[in-house]
């Protein structure tokens, strides 16, 4: 999914991911489609090495600024900066790999970006011709520097966009971006645990089972969002809580009975007082946290939980909270993740695997049995909202960092590829996970 600004849907009258070649081309003659800091237009690729070091410095100008649109195939006017017509440039699979391929050579620290063809209908059979977006969000992992991959040691180059055109930074320049590029990180990974903790709490003094073992999975997105909060926004997360998908094996609309909101965000809850409480709040800059209670033998003396079900909960809130930052909200790029495992009266926490003769056994060293454990990972929002393969990588990745509080170096549901290990499951739910596997294309070892 393209970064898609309002302001730059507001010129072209459409998302970004979605806008048409008649959409873009009727900006010509428009002053309001101008060149800014946010919106470039470009005749064609140059070939070459220039054409090359062209691409790289392109990109990481938006990406070191606040983010914007290439838009290759408009003709505009040195003069104004406004665009005159479409170039009628050629288009391609091929040439739109070469952007990406020149600019993960020659960008220190990668950007996110993303390049969309938009084609000309009227372009005859075998002569494609028509437009080349390059959308490349604000980053949080500015500065990026530009280099010639041919020359090992040779000059780095940090450009930034000013106005419709762009600047070098300076050393001071760099330093402070350093400086914004580290405290920011500092910034999430605070939220992240603040979030966790004010979730958590909330269920627990709703919650009329203080011994229930909980999932608590936080999501912060470093591209923020930023969703209007309102009496039609609450009203559409209303609605929605009928007919979206949560957890994977239960059908939609299946979880939630009661939505509100609280400051900056959407609440949606079911079960409180009960053995079973759910809870999400979905923050308007795309932050969100989701608790899923998980069932928990308490006779002993210590709360025994299994790990395919917290392997489901996780993948199931993951594309619940993906889908709230990048579609509700337009967050974008990278998110830091947290799952923690708790229970309320810190009784000590023992994950157990199922056994096919019927009993169960702790996943690693039964001597270490936490009170409370927790796992951090990072991922990209399109491969958590889009489900599938990258989801299930995902997975893998953050409760593989449970895990190793328990002595135990991986999951064995998911490999880390992403691969379901059929193997790893017990009845009924392998029967749910083989169908959302074959729903959504992942792979299963064994299968032809």
């Amino acid at each position: 999914m393209l970064y898609s600004p309002r302001r730059l849907e507001a010129v072209f009258g459409a998302p970004l991911d979605s806008v048409t070649f008649a959409q873009i081309e009727a900006v010509a003659g428009d002053p309001a489609a101008r060149e800014t800091d946010d919106l470039d237009y470009k005749r064609e690729i140059k070939s070459g090495e220039e054409g090359n070091h062209d691409i790289a410095v392109d990109v990481a100008t938006f990406a070191n600024h606040r983010g914007g649109l290439i838009v290759v195939g408009m003709i505009d006017d040195q003069r104004t900066a406004i665009p005159v017509k479409a170039a009628d440039m050629p288009v391609s699979d091929g040439l739109r790999r070469h952007v990406e391929r020149v600019a993960a050579d020659r960008i220190q620290r990668m950007p996110r970006f993303d390049v969309r063809i938009v084609e000309d209908p009227k372009s005859p059979p075998g002569a494609r011709t028509g437009f080349l977006l390059i959308s490349v969000p604000p980053s949080p992992s500015a500065p990026h520097a530009v280099f010639d991959p041919r020359k090992k040691d040779g000059p780095m180059w940090w450009p930034r966009r000013h106005g419709s055109g762009k600047i070098w930074m300076s050393e001071s320049d760099i330093e402070a971006a350093y400086r914004r590029r580290f405290a920011a990180s500092a910034d999430l990974e605070g939220r992240l645990v603040e979030l966790a903790r004010d979730a958590a709490n909330a269920v627990h003094g709703a919650s009329g089972n203080l011994d229930q073992a909980m999932l608590t999975i936080t999501l912060v997105p470093d591209t923020p969002g930023d969703m209007i909060l309102d009496s039609r926004s609450l009203q559409e997360f209303a609605a929605s809580v009928h007919t979206d998908e949560f957890t994977i094996g239960r059908p939609p609309g299946s979880i939630f009975d009661w939505t509100g909101v609280a400051r900056r965000r959407l609440v949606a809850q079911a079960g409180a007082g009960g053995s079973e409480m759910f809870r999400a709040d979905l923050y308007v800059d795309g932050a969100g946290t989701f608790v899923i209670p998980v069932s928990a033998d308490i006779d002993g003396p210590t709360a025994d939980v299994v790990d395919t079900e917290i392997v489901i909960g996780v993948t199931s809130a993951l594309r619940y909270l993906g889908r709230h930052a990048r579609d509700r909200t337009g967050a974008a790029g990278a998110a830091l993740l947290r799952v923690a495992l708790t229970n309320h009266r810190l009784r000590p926490l023992v994950v157990r695997t199922p056994r096919p003769q019927g009993y169960t056994s702790p996943i690693g060293d039964d001597t270490i049995r936490p009170s409370g454990a927790h796992g951090e990972s990072v991922a990209l929002l399109d491969d958590l909202a889009d489900d599938g393969q990258p989801l299930a990588r995902a997975t893998a990745a953050l409760v593989g960092d449970l895990f190793h509080t328990f002595g135990v170096p991986e999951i064995r549901q998911i490999q880390r590829d992403g691969m379901i290990n059929p193997g790893a499951w017990q009845q009924p739910e392998w029967l749910v996970i083989k169908s959302w596997a074959t729903q959504k294309g992942i792979p299963i070892a064994g299968s032809q």
